[in-house]
């Protein structure tokens, strides 16, 4: 049995990174019951997965993590030492970017890179040019320190190996979700990656 932990911490507003992380926890609720899950989540993501249950905890984060200064700073300093004291064997960080230090606490870090504008096209990012490029200076960092990075395509996926000259080895991908979900579908049972 694995201790999994989940920073599912991210902007207070729907979007496309609310379905995929949203859709996953639930179905991943269904297929893994023997492993314990602790994820931290803010706003409508923490109200969206509040109800799983059995071996999943869920914990209502602060409200100041809505804002991404505050998020990457409690992701770096205070997220690391928080898993430490939990004994966490993995950190699943399905927002972009996960701590650089878990290497050094030997924690393993499976990170989700939802877009690679930073690399490909930064001008249609929704912030300015200084912000864009420090996000694309922390993003190749949490890339470098996690031991699997997940991709939302194989398009991506290859375009961003080829941005980073990071190690194909560290890279799969699972596609984006949707929120219109059949009720009346069948589940199909398999070993995942965690």
């Amino acid at each position: 049995m694995a201790r999994i932990h989940i920073n599912a911490n991210g902007p207070d507003s729907a979007g496309g990174y609310f379905s995929y992380i949203v859709n996953l926890l639930n179905e991943i609720s269904i297929i893994d019951r023997k492993n314990d899950y602790t994820i931290w989540a803010n706003g409508q993501i923490y109200e969206s997965l509040r109800s799983l249950d059995h071996n999943f905890k869920v914990i209502r984060s602060r409200k100041f993590l809505n804002f991404s200064f505050f998020r990457f700073l409690w992701m770096q300093f205070y997220l690391p030492f928080l898993l430490l004291i939990k004994r966490s064997d993995i950190l699943f960080s399905p927002l972009n970017a996960s701590p650089f230090i878990l290497k050094i606490l030997n924690i393993r870090s499976i990170m989700v890179l939802h877009s690679n504008l930073p690399w490909t096209n930064p001008k249609y990012l929704p912030y300015g040019y200084i912000k864009a490029k420090l996000l694309k200076v922390f993003k190749n960092q949490s890339l470098k320190c996690s031991d699997t990075i997940i991709c939302v395509s194989r398009f991506a996926m290859k375009e961003i190996i080829k941005k980073t000259n990071i190690a194909r080895e560290k890279f799969t991908y699972v596609h984006l979700g949707t929120n219109f979900l059949s009720k009346n579908r069948k589940v199909k049972k398999e070993n995942f990656f965690l």
